[in-house]
């Protein structure tokens, strides 16, 4: 994306690149909803296990690549050059459930890895790489599309643009980095937080459904609006903030939800075995 800071217009053309980001959010949907069907086999267990987790984060990661491909699909066919104002605004809605999307989508991988029996280092990079990089990575990849807004509204007001709402943005994502690294060195390091998990540990995947859904009925939204339309600079600083909280207290989540309790190994010996038949056959009676 132009880092619009001078009073030169921007060069880059978001609209075509739009139509390659639908297109990879198509494809890594594809990807999502086949580890999706090939996991949703019967079960004679009714019992909750750790790894009902990974269908959750699939299914959340199958979602959001899905609207992000009709996001970016109605992004890519705007006129940049006539629509300058309300193609920068698209921009920034349309890039946070693209981030989300990534972020379950190797939440699920960790998933996958793990009870799969691959090595613990690849399984913690994987972890690392989910809750830290990713949403540092979306933040950036957000605060990088204000210089456009701020590079429109100067144009619209026939002056220079403002870097003060791009440093801001900055600091948002050298504070994701910050509370985010410290939750994980903390829960690497000291028991008292290695030892607290949430009540809900799948809250993050249905608030990613809940912020894709909403950011697809925005762009919708956008998509009707005046060819001036642009967030107001106020309104431009609450959502960077909003999608602060948001990466950082789903980067939480996912942190304290890892790694997930094992389960319990069954039991051995014959009056084991008997005694889990007749659990058995209470359960299916």
């Amino acid at each position: 994306m132009q880092l619009a800071l001078s009073c030169v217009p921007p060069t880059f053309n978001i609209a075509a690149t739009s139509a390659a980001y639908a297109q990879m959010a198509g494809l890594l949907s594809g990807f999502a909803f086949t580890a999706l069907v090939m996991l949703l086999k019967p079960t004679r267990s009714r019992r909750r296990r750790p790894e009902d987790q990974l269908p959750v984060a699939l299914f959340a990661a199958f979602v959001a690549l899905l609207l992000s491909t009709l996001t970016y699909s109605l992004l890519a066919g705007e006129d940049v050059v006539g629509a300058r104002a309300r193609t920068a605004t698209e921009e920034l809605v349309d890039g946070l459930p693209f981030g989300l999307a990534f972020i379950m989508l190797l939440h699920g991988l960790t998933f996958l890895l793990d009870s799969g029996g691959a090595g613990r280092a690849l399984v913690r990079a994987v972890h690392v790489i989910t809750v830290l990089v990713l949403p540092a990575l979306t933040m950036l990849y957000l605060v990088n599309a204000v210089p456009d807004m701020e590079s429109a509204r100067a144009q619209l007001a026939g002056g220079c643009p403002s870097t003060s709402m791009y440093t801001f943005g900055l600091i948002l994502t050298a504070l994701t980095i910050a509370v985010l690294g410290a939750m994980l060195v903390a829960r690497s390091r000291w028991p008292r937080f290695r030892d607290w998990t949430p009540r809900r540990p799948d809250a993050a995947p249905f608030l990613v459904l809940v912020v894709c859904i909403a950011s697809a009925v925005c762009a919708g939204f956008l998509a009707s609006r005046s060819p001036n339309f642009l967030f107001p600079s106020a309104g431009l600083a609450t959502f960077l903030e909003l999608a602060w909280l948001l990466l950082t207290g789903i980067g939480t989540v996912l942190i304290a939800s890892w790694p997930p309790p094992k389960a319990p190994d069954p039991p051995t010996g014959r009056i084991g075995r008997h005694r889990s038949r007749t659990r058995a056959a209470s359960t299916a009676n």
